[in-house]
């Protein structure tokens, strides 16, 4: 009997990207079934699986520890009893189904085994040596049948065990997956993964964050204020902010796809962390319990402080990234905005955040390599999309470019040579270049010398906005990329 596996469960068995099994999928190499993988097609394709190898746990630590601070969870790495209970019950009930089987199968071939020992003896010359054959291949594979070191057999015992720890979660109609770990609710966990899914105040009250339950089970983890209609519920609505996923499920939910499927929102934050790099100031705040801003990556908000004053700020953060948020500020925009910033703000002060806007957003329908350029301060809305290309897990490689007109300008590099050397498929390159037309031709000739043909390729261009235009025409030009999607949007920073 054939055993489907998820494209994300897959990854996890045999240690490897999701947009790995992808890019297979796209060549022909991988065959699936209405999106699943078939045990044996994945087998076919890694015949060379150990699962007891654990470099790819090791480098997503790594990541996580080095890479990217993420805030500290409350909630138990494990799921709660009740939840650990009713997964174990499923897989006892499928393990009884299974052996019922294997024992039926079992009584079959004991019956034929007496029968085809005795082939021999009915046979006439002809067809001696065919039943010969057939008898010896018969018995070889009964005898085998029962290995424990069975490969697939130990690779579903894996995925089992997978499945107590970690439920499964796909978003239709987009096809997205995530998997649901610990005791988080399906929205907490969904954004983490950077998933798009709709929500409003986080502090279930507004029932912005509703989903349809297509198949599978969850439980009801907190009580929410906004309360479904008896339609609602009928037809399966459930909030996601207040369940959590007992089994394997399928949710049907309206994806943001677009900056015009975000609301304007206004929330006060508080600054949690001022770091300076000469004249680069990175910002980070959080919010308090129950509000997050709900933007894309790589969009931007205009930050107000105390006094009035105002301007607009490139969200160096991802949306996955709990309650946080990061700004990188510098003096060429808001001049006065900078100053008050290097001289006067201070921990625990309040910020207003009116956003977001704007629409340099990571294609995430798109699972091709992804190149991006950031020259200056254009990395924090880099740092954004790469963070959350990242969460997504389905990009094929990623190739960063960070340019710098002075010492100030590449900064937080201990954070990109982390991801360098925590994930494989990313790859970075630092230049120092000179200010002007010289040193943009000088980038563009690193990056041409790398890729003659981006056509195959996102790419992400961030830079000051009287380099941006130049920026891109040069780099279309020189790697015969008219025919790709270049994302070009003028950096805001203040």
């Amino acid at each position: 009997m054939a055993r489907y596996l998820t494209l994300s469960r897959a990854a996890r068995l045999v240690g490897i990207k999701r947009g790995a099994l992808q890019k297979k999928i796209r060549a022909g190499d991988l065959s699936t079934f209405e999106g699943m993988l078939e045990l044996d097609e994945l087998l076919r394709v890694y015949p060379n699986v150990k699962l007891e190898d654990s470099a790819m746990i090791e480098r997503i630590d790594r990541f996580v520890e080095n890479a990217w601070a993420k805030v500290a969870r409350s909630n138990a790495i494990l799921p709660d009893a009740q939840t650990l209970l009713t997964r174990v019950s499923i897989l006892s009930q499928e393990l009884a189904v299974a052996r019922a089987e294997v024992n039926r199968y079992a009584t079959l071939m004991d019956e034929l085994k007496p029968r085809v020992a005795g082939l021999d003896e009915k046979a006439d010359k002809d067809s001696e040596t065919s039943v010969h054959n057939f008898k010896s291949w018969f018995l070889h594979a009964l005898e085998g049948r029962t290995s424990d070191t069975d490969l697939p057999a130990r690779l579903l015992a894996r995925e089992a065990f997978l499945r107590v720890m970690a439920a499964h979660v796909r978003v239709m109609p987009s096809g997205h997956e995530y998997f649901v770990e610990g005791q988080d609710n399906l929205l907490a966990a969904g954004l983490r993964s950077g998933i798009s899914l709709p929500y409003g105040c986080n502090n279930a009250s507004c029932g912005h964050c509703k989903v349809r339950l297509l198949t599978g089970k969850v439980r009801q983890v907190r009580e929410p204020g906004y309360r479904l209609g008896d339609d609602e519920v009928r037809e399966g609505q459930i909030l996601s902010c207040c369940c959590a996923a007992v089994t394997d499920i399928v949710v049907e939910a309206a994806e943001a796809g677009g900056s015009e499927d975000i609301p304007a929102q206004k929330i006060t934050t508080r600054i949690q962390r001022i770091t300076r790099y000469g004249d680069i100031i990175v910002v980070q705040a959080r919010f308090g319990d129950g509000d997050r801003l709900h933007f894309l990556a790589g969009q931007y908000a205009q930050v107000q402080l105390a006094d009035g004053s105002s301007a607009d700020c490139a969200i160096a953060s991802c949306p996955c990234d709990e309650r946080s948020l990061e700004f990188h500020l510098t003096a060429l925009s808001n001049p006065g905005f900078w100053r008050y910033a290097a001289e006067q703000m201070t921990e625990g002060e309040a910020l207003t955040v009116h956003g977001p806007k704007g629409d340099f957003v990571l294609n995430a329908g798109s699972a091709r390599p992804l190149v991006f350029v950031a020259i200056d301060t254009g990395f924090g809305a880099i740092k954004s999309l790469i963070e959350h290309a990242m969460a997504l897990d389905a990009v094929e490689s990623m190739h960063l470019y960070r340019a710098a007109s002075s010492a100030d300008g590449v900064y937080e590099e201990n954070l990109c040579r982390a991801w360098a050397d925590a994930l494989d498929e990313f790859s970075y390159t630092d230049l120092q270049i000179a200010a002007g037309e010289e040193g943009l031709h000088a980038l563009v000739d690193t990056i041409a010398a790398d890729y003659p043909s981006l056509a195959e390729y996102d790419v992400y261009l961030c830079a000051p906005e009287d380099q941006l235009q130049q920026l891109g025409i040069e780099l279309e030009n020189r790697t015969n990329a008219v025919d790709q999607r270049v994302n070009i949007e003028p950096i805001r920073i203040s």
